[in-house]
């Protein structure tokens, strides 16, 4: 155990507990603005990694805490891992310049963020306030995991925040590890720089081979996910699926071979003249039914042309065939859709689809591919709710008839108004198979509402209910911010075209995507992801 107890005021301070196993070695360094414990804790397969836990006082200065705590953290390498763990006081869920300017110090140094959840909830009076205040940040170098993750169990008034770190043993230059083991002292330099260029050519000669060349990235980099799942899932393997969910059990006996669902997204919302919002999502359906529904549509639209013959033509002496290295197997009769999709063409699937914009008489329908986002609105938000719900049981009505499941549990809803609205929130009800075709609608009935939600991704774009871009942006900083940390170690390990490959492939296009609708958006917002983007330009300097 190991304690750095609070000094000239009263109460407060740290505590270390190191496993007997490991050795630590404690650094004794002042600080002004926080309690700290410092040390580097070296394991039997002497894996060194530097740990920092630290409190610092809510009244402390922060501006001086984020320049004490960075210079900290630079007085060891950037090659060796590092952990910064403890209660800083600073909400990371709370989005304003000082979050900001600690986030960025700590990505400077390479070190990457591994707690972004709630980790304290506390009741003041009639008002519930969550906030994320006790944070892991880390640096993970070469064979290393690290997994991070939130126990909700207030034992205390903080959450538990747990790291779990695994070392992985290179086997392949054992011989090279004992050599290090003797002569570290005198060759520590010339190592690290014989590792640097090693990585440097094995990248040069694997440059055409972009899996070899990110697996090589992700080693050098190792990888933080925030959650510890990933770590369960190598133990329990647990899957669970169904072929249709209760919403469509009115009709389940008359698709004997269902093998596709209709899943529905619903976003509900409106600026200043209160509009709902849909956004579905359809991936596939039973094949014969399909083919049956498509036939009559081509029919209907032009019986007396050569398109009832091309379609019927589509789907006959049609086969399967697997190639590999230029050796083709032998051919196999294509009759029905395999288990990643249907057979259907972007002809017939257009075919199908696009015969829902044709069944409501009030909104809009917008359709990107399979996902499709319905935009209704009224002058106040109970004709928009009862325009959107009459929308939505034509919807389903549709679904049902062209033999379609519309997954509820994945329809959200979003109410899209002006920021001093103060208009209630609206309610949608997911009528079921036998509400809509038994007969009126009994009220109440038992179908559940559609989820609201204040913020949604769709198309990749973060849309709130105030149609405000500070989401979105904050999604980008936090890629950009990841990225810093990762370009801080790779910097010296791989060649310049390799790092300027990284950032086009996970910085340029995460900023670029959508930016002709967000980048309208408040300057001092888009001034947070600029700054995140020249320290990463920087670099490559």
């Amino acid at each position: 155990m190991h304690t750095e107890l609070r000094a000239h005021r009263l109460g407060g301070g740290v505590i270390a507990y190191i496993h007997n196993i490991l050795s630590f070695t404690r650094h004794t360094i002042p600080t002004c603005y926080f309690e700290c414990i410092i040390g580097e804790i070296e394991t039997s397969y002497k894996t060194r990694l530097v740990l920092c836990a630290v409190y610092r006082p809510p009244k402390l200065n922060k501006p001086l805490f984020i320049q004490e705590i960075k210079r900290i953290v630079e007085l060891h390498p950037s090659e060796k891992s590092y952990i910064l763990i403890g209660d800083m006081n600073i909400n990371l869920c709370d989005h304003n310049p000082i979050r900001n300017q600690y986030l960025d110090s700590m990505s400077e140094v390479g070190l990457d963020c591994g707690i972004t959840q709630y980790t304290r909830v506390e009741n003041k009076g009639d008002l519930l306030t969550k906030s994320c205040i006790d944070h892991i940040f880390l640096r993970a170098t070469s064979h290393q995991e690290v997994h991070t993750a939130v126990i909700n169990n207030a034992i205390a008034d903080h959450y538990i925040t747990e790291l779990l770190k695994i070392c992985k043993l290179d086997e392949k230059n054992k011989e090279n590890r004992l050599l290090y083991n003797k002569y570290r002292n005198q060759t520590n330099k010339y190592i690290e720089k014989t590792r640097n260029n090693y990585f440097k050519n094995v990248i040069l000669n694997n440059f055409t081979n972009q899996k070899r060349v990110w697996e090589i990235i992700n080693n050098i980099c190792g990888r933080v996910c925030k959650t510890i799942d990933d770590v369960i899932s190598k133990h329990f393997n647990i899957a669970t699926g169904a072929i249709c969910n209760t919403f469509a059990y009115g009709f389940e006996d008359n698709l004997k071979n269902i093998c596709s669902t209709c899943n529905t997204q619903l976003l509900h919302g409106g600026s200043y003249c209160q509009e709902p919002t849909a956004s579905m999502r359809l991936k596939k359906a039973t094949n014969d039914v399909i083919f049956k529904i498509l036939h009559q549509l081509n029919k209907k639209k032009s019986p007396a042309t050569d398109n009832i013959r091309w379609f019927r033509d589509y789907h006959s002496n049609r086969n399967t065939v697997v190639r590999i290295n230029g050796q083709d197997s032998d051919q196999i009769p294509t009759l029905r859709g395999t288990a990643q999709g249907s057979i259907l063409g972007p002809t017939e699937y257009l075919t199908y689809v696009n015969e829902m914009c044709n069944i409501f008489t009030r909104g809009s329908v917008y359709q990107f591919a399979d996902d499709t986002c319905l935009v209704t609105h009224g002058r106040n938000i109970k004709e928009a709710q009862e325009i959107m719900q009459n929308n939505f049981d034509i919807l389903c009505k549709w679904a049902h008839d062209m033999r379609l499941v519309i997954n509820v549990s994945k329809t959200k809803l979003i109410h899209m108004r002006s920021p001093y609205s103060k208009s209630a929130n609206p309610t949608i009800i997911a009528h079921t198979h036998t509400c809509l075709h038994g007969g009126p609608v009994p009220e109440p009935c038992a179908c559940g509402p559609l989820q609201l939600l204040d913020q949604h991704t769709y198309l990749g774009l973060v849309i709130d209910e105030n149609i405000n871009w500070k989401p979105h942006i904050e999604y980008v900083c936090n890629k950009l911010r990841s990225l810093r940390s990762k370009i801080d170690i790779l910097k010296h390990k791989v060649p310049y075209y390799t790092l300027r490959l990284l950032y086009l492939s996970l910085a340029d296009s995460v900023i670029s995507y959508g930016i002709s609708s967000f980048g309208f958006g408040d300057l001092m917002i888009l001034e947070s992801s600029a700054e995140i983007q020249c320290l990463c330009m920087v670099l490559f300097v």
